[in-house]
């Protein structure tokens, strides 16, 4: 298994997740996104939270499946590129 550096992102996880989403495997996203949404770059952070976001139009995604970490992040700063 190869490891990225914090600062490199990981498109194939992103992809793998947006995979997930689409084939609505949400629930085994989610979870993934739970236990990993710390150790993401902030890139990867904003690709999850666009693919979070969309994900809202078909599925009801209830807070509790996601960490305090994803609400930290969306009401900081660095969650502003996102949201232009």
């Amino acid at each position: 298994m190869t490891y990225l550096k914090k600062s490199e992102t990981n498109f194939n996880f992103i992809n793998q997740i947006t995979y997930l989403m689409e084939t609505d495997q949400i629930e085994l996203a989610l979870e993934i996104v739970y236990r990993t949404f710390d150790q993401l770059s902030l890139l990867e952070k904003n690709l999850l939270t666009l693919n979070l976001i969309a994900a809202t139009e078909q599925y009801d995604i209830k807070p509790y499946r996601l960490p305090e970490s994803y609400f930290d992040f969306l009401s900081s700063h660095e969650s502003d590129t996102i949201f232009f």
